[in-house]
């Protein structure tokens, strides 16, 4: 699998390939749950919009975090080709008290 990452810092890649680049560090965030789920499906296209809100603690503050997201799924022959996840980068910053540069 293949995924653009949207950044616009040096030290991120703009690219990940395979299931190893996908993971998340597991010291990030203590996932909560999830909320405010909304499913959309182009069966032309055989695309999946996903919208949700995610909800955690930062494990380094003990912050509350919360960010509202956007998934664009193609599949085909029922697999996941292509995923791609917009989110917004201020809940990022200000959940783990950092500066955008």
């Amino acid at each position: 699998m293949t995924s653009p990452l949207a950044t616009s810092r040096p030290s991120v890649p703009v690219r990940s390939t395979g299931s190893p680049a996908v993971k998340v560090p597991s010291t990030a965030t203590i996932p909560a749950g999830s909320s405010d789920v909304r499913r959309y499906y182009d069966s032309d296209q055989s695309v999946v919009v996903l919208e949700y809100t995610i909800h955690g603690t930062v494990v380094r503050t003990g912050a509350p975090y919360t960010n509202r997201f956007i998934s664009v799924i193609t599949l085909k022959d029922r697999k996941i080709v292509h995923w791609r996840d917009y989110l917004d980068p201020l809940a990022v910053f200000t959940a783990f008290e950092t500066k955008p540069s």
